[in-house]
């Protein structure tokens, strides 16, 4: 989530409006900032630095655009549209004109009365809605002189119009929802407005809804942490905070359903749709921009294994013919007590006692038996050697405290999942405990670590067992 840089007092300013003089050659003194502060990032071409200074992206917008200005008055160049050729010219004739593609089995699914559309951006020719506003200005920095042969880009990314009675897009740099939305109240002035924003981002209005203790989420392109200029707020009518697990679900269900291969942000803006959606009645249409395509989520999302990781799907979602063993819960395993260290015993120590009782790894506790992590011989003996620690360096110095924890009442089917990605699991227990004043606090405590081994000794012991007593009832 892109964050807005520094801006302390000893720092180069930032703000376009505070113009730094320099001098220039012959002794001629230039800005370092320009007064015309909506002229985009160029590379001087014999220096190589940057001239103008960059703008900051969180600076309030200077557009003078204003709701019924005329064509002539706006700020904006208009041009006018032409009829796309059979042969286009160049693969930049392919931006825009991106088709509009009616939602069939997902309407009836949420029992929607109204018609709902997908404005399908990722059509465009580098398969984003991006393509547009890029295109944009590269032409008019190209038209006014701003852009010549040799000069560097950038990075410059960060509609037709029906009949529509409400549009539901997400939320980012704001470029989209904002020039959309002004173009369609133009059109249609009773049209509703919805802009979809994930949770742990800033952007909805009020405050409120951002309110939340997540600080992080994993539907891309969409949301910030802080006000983007282009993102006209007051044109919105009303704001949905999204979770990721409905997003990741409906863009599968977007996939699966209509054969559209869009990415989590689409998702999110779909099912934004289908919950707003709900108060147009038959014969209003709902349309819904879907802004890219799957390309660069095909190892996320789309991923059973992904979405289970992240717990976004559950065991029972993916599983259809499950072995025997699959919802048995861990108890089952008759787990031995675990060797656990203090963090104060050193690498050296832990070394030997782990190749002593045949251990590959151990839990790492306090005092009070709280888990602070784990420690592997793989791990200790390569940084033994690497020299990044000393045998005698305590063990809390090469803690390892990316692994995956379970509880006794999981079953061995989720367990499965964890191995197949991770060499073991440490088996945790939740202790309620008690304090003098009546308050209590919950304890994750060490109750085993389980590896694939265990878990393919427990099912071959069992396979066993059973076929033995087959036999012998056989025979009998």
């Amino acid at each position: 989530m892109p964050s807005v840089p520094s801006n302390k007092e000893n720092d180069t300013p930032a703000c376009p409006f505070a113009g730094k003089k320099t001098t220039g050659k012959n002794g001629v003194e230039n800005k370092l900032v320009s007064d015309d502060v909506d002229r985009p990032l160029q590379l001087n071409r014999e220096t190589g630095a940057a001239d103008p200074k960059w703008i900051r992206p969180d600076l309030p917008s200077r557009c003078t655009w204003k709701p019924g200005m005329s064509h002539e008055n706006s700020p904006h160049k208009y041009f006018p549209r032409t009829k796309a050729e059979s042969i286009l010219p160049t693969i930049l004739d392919r931006i825009g004109d991106t088709p509009m593609v009616r939602i069939n089995k997902i309407s009836k699914t949420f029992g929607l009365k109204c018609e709902i559309l997908a404005k399908c951006e990722y059509f465009n020719a580098g398969g984003s809605v991006k393509d547009r506003i890029s295109l944009r200005m590269v032409e008019d920095a190209e038209r006014e002189g701003i852009l010549k042969p040799g000069d560097t880009i950038i990075e410059p990314t960060s509609g037709n119009t029906g009949k529509v009675d409400m549009l539901v897009a997400g939320a980012g740099t704001g470029g989209t929802i904002t020039g959309v939305a002004r173009k369609l109240k133009e059109k249609c002035p009773n049209i509703k407005i919805v802009a979809v924003d994930p949770e742990g981002s800033i952007l909805a209005v009020p405050d409120e809804l951002n309110r939340t203790d997540k600080t992080q989420y994993e539907v891309e392109g969409i949301g910030y942490d802080f006000i983007p200029t282009v993102l006209d707020r007051s044109l919105v009518d009303k704001w949905y905070k999204s979770k990721d697990e409905e997003s990741f679900a409906m863009a599968r269900m977007l996939i699966r359903d209509e054969g559209l291969l869009c990415g989590g942000s689409s998702g999110t803006a779909m099912a934004a749709a289908v919950k707003f959606a709900k108060e147009l009645k038959e014969g209003q249409r709902c349309v819904v921009i879907l802004p890219d395509s799957i390309r660069n989520y095909m190892s996320k999302f789309l991923s059973d294994k992904w979405m289970f990781q992240k717990g976004f799907l559950r065991v029972e979602d993916i599983m259809v013919n499950k072995p025997w063993w699959w919802n048995l819960k861990l108890q089952s395993l008759n787990l031995s007590a675990p060797l656990t260290v203090l963090p104060t015993v050193t690498c050296q120590k832990t070394i030997k006692i782990l190749k002593e009782k045949g251990f590959d790894q151990a839990p790492v506790v306090n005092e009070a038996g709280l888990i602070l992590g784990m420690v592997t011989l793989g791990n200790m003996l390569a940084s033994v050697l690497a020299g990044k620690v000393k045998p005698s360096d305590p063990v809390s110095k090469v803690l390892y405290k990316q692994f995956k924890q379970i509880r006794l009442t999981d079953n061995m089917g989720k367990l499965s999942r964890i191995l197949e990605t991770d060499h073991f699991a440490l088996v945790v227990h939740e202790q309620i405990q008690y304090l003098t004043d009546g308050s209590s606090t919950q304890k994750q405590m060490v109750f085993g670590v389980v590896t694939a081994i265990d878990l393919l000794n427990f099912v071959t012991a069992r396979e066993k067992r059973e076929r033995s007593m087959s036999e012998s009832t056989d025979e009998s």
